[in-house]
């Protein structure tokens, strides 16, 4: 054994140097700035580790230093970092090109941090056939498929260009992909979409078990039957029945209305009346139909039927006419006319509750107040008009007057009138009564 009790300087003519000294330290180096490096050799004289802190290319070029193991054709060398406990903490491994990192644990070894295959170009990682990323055993990045993977016990979340995936023991549960479709359950678990407000309150649910779709709890939609109910304070008060095709109308949960795809309508029962009502433009009830009475109330006036009209003539409601042909109806303009029909409807407030023989025609048609109340015009030039009065045509256009003369009244009657005229001529309500 050599023993020295000086540092081993060995220096070259160009003033490189190799000093080995007490303490323990290797320098390299020399006077003249040039750095020199290590080289170890195995038993074949070729370089298995090759270390330059700096060196100048044969165009003088300065370049940075590099750690270089094995060689080709030799065995592949790993490069390995072991903490004081002689624990691996640090490997980078030369047959696949991971480099991993492992924390120190006192219980179990686990992967803290793993690359493979591993190129580094400044801060970007590169590979020709793309490489994995791990941290830990829940963290994972596959570059081959450019997916994300982030895992706990069973669990799992896969992340790529395409698709959003999220696992439960193993099997996938959510998928949302780049189309924009969500795919929820499956693989043994029903897929529910829940909407919560900002309270936290469940406002929209989509049950994948039975398919329905409840809104907010107060719309209902049954994906088995294709129902929708209508609910309020969880009480189904409108229900869209398609298999029955009905439409369902309840109060306190029992059922008022039923309108029915064969064209029928059910109104009231179970403790209440069931009443129809039409209403006219301005909101007024028109027809009445009484659930508890039975009873059907036309609320306008008279009832009347409809007639051709000749087309010479210029017919206003409440003109009084007579009859010229076989079909058709001209204003009166002969006194004690036998031949009059009637007044024509819809004068004044008076309007018809019943029109007869309604249809569609190319001549003019008019509905003919027959019997009830109507407005009609009156001339009180002959003499004046009086409450209960019988008044008969005139030779005044469309006008009415007092019947004087009880042998020629005769056939020629209207009716009976409900307000004075004491003179001229004027719209007055009468009550049809042809005699």
């Amino acid at each position: 054994m050599v023993t020295f009790d000086e540092p081993v300087i060995i220096r070259d003519d160009n003033g490189r140097a190799f000093k080995l000294d007490l303490s323990g330290f290797l320098n390299m180096g020399g006077s003249s700035g040039k750095l020199s490096g290590i080289r170890i050799m195995d038993s074949s004289g070729r370089f298995i580790m090759e270390f330059m802190p700096n060196f100048k290319t044969d165009q003088g070029t300065p370049k940075g230093g590099f750690l270089k193991l094995g060689h080709k054709g030799a065995s592949n060398i790993d490069f390995k970092i072991i903490n004081k406990e002689g624990k691996e903490v640090f490997k980078f491994d030369a047959d696949d090109g991971s480099l991993t990192i492992v924390p120190k644990l006192s219980t179990r070894r686990k992967t803290l941090f793993d690359i493979h295959p591993l190129k580094v170009r400044g801060s970007s990682l590169m590979s020709k056939n793309g490489f994995t990323f791990n941290v830990g055993p829940d963290f994972s990045y596959n570059g081959a498929n450019r997916t994300l993977t982030i895992s706990k016990d069973t669990k799992s979340i896969d992340l790529n260009p395409k698709e959003f995936i999220i696992n439960h023991a193993d099997k996938e549960r959510v998928r949302l992909t780049s189309g924009g479709n969500l795919f929820l359950g499956g693989n043994g678990d029903d897929g529910d979409l829940v909407c919560k407000n900002a309270s936290g309150k469940d406002t929209i649910r989509c049950d994948g078990k039975s398919g329905d779709i409840e809104l907010n709890k107060t719309i209902h939609l049954d994906g088995k039957s294709g129902d929708i109910e209508l609910n309020k304070n969880n009480k189904k008060v409108i229900r869209l029945d398609t298999q029955n095709e009905e439409i369902i109308i309840n109060h306190a949960d029992k059922e008022r209305v039923r309108l029915t795809s064969g064209g029928n309508l059910f109104l009231g029962g179970n403790g209440d009346d069931g009443d129809l009502v039409c209403k006219n433009a301005s909101g007024k009830d028109t027809i009445r139909c009484d659930g508890k009475s039975g009873d059907i109330e036309l609320l306008n006036a008279d009832c009347a039927e409809e007639f051709s009209i000749s087309s010479s003539s210029s017919v206003d409601p409440g003109s009084v006419m007579t009859i010229s042909s076989e079909d058709e109806l001209v204003p009166c303009e002969k006194a004690y006319d036998q031949k009059v029909a009637g007044v024509i409807s819809g004068a004044g407030n008076y309007k018809p509750g019943i029109v007869l023989d309604k249809q569609k025609s190319n001549k003019q048609r008019l509905p003919l107040a027959l019997m009830g109340k109507v407005y009609c015009k009156a001339d009180a030039s002959y003499e004046s008009i009086k409450v209960g009065d019988l008044l008969t045509t005139s030779e005044t256009f469309g006008h009415a007057m007092k019947a004087n003369d009880s042998a020629r009244s005769i056939g020629s009657i209207i009716g009976k009138s409900l307000r004075a005229l004491p003179d001229g001529k004027g719209l007055i309500p009468i009550l049809v009564a042809l005699q």
